[in-house]
């Protein structure tokens, strides 16, 4: 009996070698369509996380600004004092500017005023730079018992030492990280106005017998990824970009310029913020 060719047939080897091939590469291309997708989002998690923590750090030192004690008398060595890069510090302070000053923010038995400051460092842990955004904050003291560290009216011309910051913010692991506020920022920028808007470098209420009207204060901070990567030579040269640039502008535009630093500009934020001063004039 013969059979009938029922008029259907298989898939010959090489369709079914060309249609996995197809299969193959839609599979590759979906995955490298996820990834880059799951990249931009880990990506804008990053920034939302890093724009979150700049934000609650500039809302903590607009407090801190706002609360500056105005000093009865300017003059006076003894009274409340604001000054930007004081010159009694360790350059090592400096990465670009610090700021110290007298502010209500206490919360002792001996009262609200408290000393104040911040600033950007350096640190080398586990083999690798690490610049961190640091807050001084010496109190009073208690009732009874005042902080010899609160050197204000003790000793006026040395309330403020290299040694003291060192030990009251160290901002380093062995101390627990005492006084760090942000990790990464690798630079500070502070510019003090007066109530014609005239820039005041360096200011010094003793000398401009005078608080500033209006503080204008800019952060960069290196994302995590770059700064594990980050070694001793690429840090030197990041820190000598930050002392040479006089705004966090100045320095993004010095990082596009350098053929070292270059590769670096992705990865860096900057952050600004203008806070007016309760006890101005």
């Amino acid at each position: 009996m013969n059979r009938v060719p029922s008029g259907r047939r298989g898939f010959t080897l090489v369709e079914m070698l060309v249609a996995m091939a197809v299969l193959g590469i839609l599979a590759v291309l979906l995955a490298e369509i996820a990834n880059r997708a799951c990249a931009a989002w880990m990506r804008g998690e990053a920034q939302a996380s890093r724009s979150q923590a700049v934000r609650a750090v500039m809302n903590f030192l607009g407090t801190d600004l706002r609360c500056a004690l105005r000093p009865l008398n300017p003059a006076d060595q003894e009274s409340f004092q604001f000054v930007e890069n004081p010159p009694g510090l360790s350059q090592d302070f400096r990465n670009r500017d610090s700021l110290f000053w007298q502010s209500a923010v206490g919360n002792s038995d001996a009262g609200e005023v408290a000393i104040v400051g911040y600033f950007v460092r350096w640190y080398t842990e586990d083999g690798r730079p690490a610049p961190r955004l640091c807050r001084l904050m010496i109190e009073a003291g208690e009732a009874g018992q005042p902080n010899p560290d609160f050197r204000l009216h003790t000793n006026p011309d040395a309330w403020l030492t290299t040694d003291l910051v060192e030990t009251a913010a160290p901002g380093t692991e062995a101390a627990k990280f005492s006084g760090l506020l942000a990790e990464h920022v690798v630079g500070l920028w502070i510019r003090c106005f007066d109530a014609q808007g005239t820039l005041i470098p360096n200011f010094d209420s003793r000398v401009q017998n005078q608080m500033p009207t209006r503080v204008e204060v800019g952060l960069v901070l290196l994302d995590t990824r770059a700064a594990r990567r980050l070694d001793e030579t690429r840090a030197e040269e990041l820190r000598a970009a930050v002392r040479n640039a006089e705004t966090a502008g100045d320095f993004l535009a010095a990082v596009a310029g350098s053929t070292a630093l270059r590769s670096l500009q992705p990865h860096l934020v900057p952050y600004e913020s203008s806070f007016h001063l309760n006890a101005a004039p």
